[in-house]
């Protein structure tokens, strides 16, 4: 598409490293919260179970953790993540450590690694609009991204996780896909396309651009899970491609080649990293490496061949455009059936792909990155992905994409520009249904506006094509032809600034406050880390830890990496209802049931699965949210809010009473941390961390049908103080028993005070002492005391 022609001055590659730097220094600006005495603190969730990745890797390369045993305790799990992204990892961190790299080493290369490939993206992003549109618009798009705020935060120094990869390498291989489709296509009118080819063209570039796609593509499938959505989207383009072929009567035969060739090399790579890394069996799993990779691109493959074939038969016998794709959605659905009945599994799985890309399932509706784009996990209408990701690009990328269809259209369908048209409409159709995949549709919103400038500057530049009335004066024309020319620039500098100012400021405040993992929650898992027993095979997860921690999902990983203990759940969502239905239980002994089923010995609560989770946490547990709310109006002056808060029914969860009571009934869970930031009013330390013992168990002789109480004033390690209570009715043959949690002495935990424990009946005044060991404790000792004679 050469519509866009007007040429930027100065010299291109001077451009690119000045527009490189930029993009450097932006997203260097998170070093300071990163890297601080010495110590890393990664960005986000993901990035610290790729850093025990590729600890491991780096430790036994390139062998990688398939199965973890710190995950799901006590059943473990089976990782999904392709290898090779921590593996290229852990291969340089072996080269800056000189084959013995320290554990510093190690994260300092994973957390700088998204950074690099951030900044290498830009060059075939340039490559890929050169040849869609032309140098200028490549110039300006890379500028676009260098600064898009979605793609600041993929590539942020810190933030170690894989999806920077499927940027760069979605980019890079598409980009080699376009420049063989270009240099290979052909508008001269053909009845039999593969017949009367010019083979020998194809011996040259765009072959070898063809093999480069290829590799590339390959080399995703190995990085990401998702990457045969990279693949479908070819097989969605040739059909598109052959379709206005037919409409225009060009030829097919080198989209079929090119298509052919870059499937077939993505093929032939993929199958012996499979065959090293795939499961006993002939499994047919899209969640794992997988003999439904090598299934599904070899399916592909045939589907371009089929609808060559049919092209071709369409063209030789001259029938009517449009009954070329109602026949092959008749194939369609004919090959679905057909699928189903002689692959079961692979059916399966590519039906599991499409629901997962649709957003849907319990758990997805819970979690945020997997809500659609303009809708919140309330089902609220919300522009806060767009502005936080995009600013105002996105609007301007989607009407420069209405004006680029109608100029696909007047260029009579070129492969290349037809490629993008699909391409953006697929990625952009997946974000709406979740807005996880905006970081796949930065580079379509930063190719979009960059399209939209060069516009707008050519426009600019034929301000003397303007016609001026022949009757005004030579002045007076010189006059209106200024004004026009002022009203043109200001109108290029309008749209400068709302591109770049807002997409700057957003970008830079995303760089400069990083979600890394709260001060109290390093304070707290580092804590733990250094005062609980310590589980056996962190470092080769070859055996099962003796104890797990519960937590809720989010913090799976941060336990994982930085305290080096097992959970229940972490980020892959494995045990999740497990954790839900103990968080929302109201009954103690059906809690401590699921503790005892999983194994657990700490659990570790915060303030937000009181104040922003619950909802998701009710909803995983099958629960309905709303039974644990009551509405309140609040009026000030005229103005009427309503606000929820939570009821009784909320108030008597195991969460509740944990996290804001310190479980001070409870029989078998003792508070042993709390952080040192108070967050909620009443106040309540921001984490806690809780432990399952089997307690002491007081008993004895009291008056029939009495309550007997037992409470102690406990000092926890911030130095507040609470009261634990709890109290049982004597049975009527004068017998009572009540089991409590803290010890008075012996603890190993610093900083606690416990005071004696002061049992009586109800109607008493005079309380009777008891001291416990941490050993009775732990052991669940049976203590007798007798209330009366």
């Amino acid at each position: 598409m050469n519509n866009v022609n007007f040429t930027l001055k100065g010299n291109t590659k001077l451009y690119f490293m000045l527009i490189s730097l930029v993009a450097i220094c932006i997203r260097l600006l998170s070093f300071p919260k990163i890297l601080v005495e010495n110590t890393v603190h990664p960005i986000g969730f993901d990035s610290y179970y790729h850093l025990r990745r590729i600890q491991f890797t780096t430790t036994h390369f390139p062998e990688n953790v398939k199965f973890d045993t710190y995950i799901n305790f006590p059943y473990g799990f089976e990782v999904g993540w392709p290898p090779l992204y921590d593996q290229v990892v852990s291969f340089f961190a072996l080269i800056v450590g000189f084959g013995s790299p320290d554990t510093l080493t190690v994260e300092l290369t994973a957390v700088f690694f998204p950074l690099l490939l951030g900044i290498l993206t830009l060059i075939p992003l340039y490559f890929l609009v050169s040849k869609i549109f032309n140098k200028d618009v490549a110039l300006i798009s890379i500028c676009v991204l260098a600064i898009l705020p979605n793609h600041i935060k993929q590539s942020l120094f810190g933030y170690s996780d894989h999806h920077v990869a499927e940027i760069f390498l979605l980019t890079g291989s598409y980009a080699f896909f376009v420049a063989a489709l270009k240099l290979s296509g052909s508008d001269h009118v053909l009845s039999v396309d593969i017949k009367k080819m010019h083979f020998e063209d194809f011996f040259t570039r765009p072959l070898m651009y063809a093999v480069c796609a290829g590799i590339l593509l390959a080399v995703s499938l190995l990085t990401w899970i998702g990457s045969p959505i990279f693949i479908g989207l070819i097989a969605m383009y040739v059909f598109i491609q052959f379709t206005s072929d037919i409409k225009e009567n060009k030829i097919s035969g080198p989209t079929t080649i090119i298509s052919s060739v870059t499937l077939l090399v993505t093929l032939i790579l993929i199958i012996p990293f499979v065959v090293k890394e795939v499961r006993p069996g002939l499994e047919m799993s899209s969640m794992f490496l997988s003999w439904f990779q090598v299934s599904f691109v070899a399916f592909v493959i045939i589907i371009v061949l089929i609808l060559s074939f049919i092209s071709s038969l369409v063209k030789t016998k001259k029938i009517v455009w449009w009954y070329y794709p109602l026949l092959i959605f008749i194939l369609a659905i004919i090959g679905i059936f057909l699928i189903k009945i002689i692959s079961p599994s692979l059916y399966y799985s590519i039906i599991s792909g499409f629901i997962y890309l649709g957003g849907s399932g319990e758990i997805l509706r819970t979690i945020s990155e997997a809500q659609p784009l303009f809708f919140d996990t309330g089902n609220r209408f919300t522009l806060s992905p767009v502005w936080y990701n995009f600013t105002f690009s996105f609007f301007i990328a989607i009407w420069a994409f209405v004006i680029y269809i109608k100029n696909v259209a007047k260029e009579h369908y070129p492969p290349e520009t037809v490629f993008f048209l699909v391409w953006t409409i697929v990625i952009f159709s997946l974000t709406l249904s979740q807005r996880r995949f905006m970081y796949l549709l930065s580079i379509n919103i930063a190719i979009l506006t960059g399209y939209f400038i060069m516009m707008n500057i050519e426009k600019l530049k034929q301000t003397k094509h303007y016609k001026v009335s022949s009757k005004k004066t030579k002045i007076e024309k010189q006059k209106q032809i200024t004004k026009i020319d002022t009203w043109k620039g200001l109108r290029i500098i309008a749209i400068l600034v709302i591109i770049i100012l807002p997409n700057l400021y957003v970008g830079i405040s995303a760089a400069t406050n990083p979600l890394i993992p709260h001060s109290d929650w390093e304070e707290s898992l580092n804590w733990l880390k250094e005062n609980t027993p310590q589980t056996s095979y962190y470092a080769n997860a070859s055996g099962m830890p003796e104890y797990g921690v519960l937590s809720w999902w989010d913090y799976g990983n941060w336990i994982i990496y930085i305290a080096h203990r097992p959970v229940v759940t972490n980020n892959f969502q494995p045990g999740l209802d497990d954790v839900a239905r103990f968080l929302i239980e109201s009954n103690e002994s059906e809690a401590m049931a699921i503790l005892d089923a999983r194994s657990v010995r700490y659990v570790i609560t915060d303030d937000e699965l009181i104040l922003k989770k619950f909802r998701s946490i009710a909803s995983i547990a099958g629960k309905n949210p709303d039974d644990y709310y009551e509405s309140k109006e609040i009026r000030n002056d005229n103005l009427v809010t309503t606000t929820q808060f939570g009821n009784e029914k909320f108030k008597h969860t195991t969460l509740w009473s944990m996290h804001v009571n310190d479980g001070l009934n409870f029989e078998c869970i003792r508070l042993i941390h709390e952080s040192n930031t108070t967050r909620t009013e009443p106040p309540v330390k921001y984490v806690k961390i809780f432990e399952y013992v089997n307690g002491a168990s007081i008993y004895g002789l009291a008056p029939p049908n009495e309550t007997v109480v037992v409470y102690t004033n406990i000092t926890t390690n911030r130095d507040r103080t609470f009261r634990y209570y709890n109290e049982a009715v004597v049975n009527e043959t004068g017998w009572y028993r009540i089991n409590v949690p803290y010890s008075n002495y012996g603890t190993p935990y610093e900083g606690w005070k416990i005071e004696p424990y002061k049992i009586h009946c109800l109607e008493s005044n005079a309380p009777t002492e008891v001291t416990i060991s941490e050993a009775e404790i732990i052991s669940g000792k049976n203590i007798q005391v007798n209330l009366i004679e």
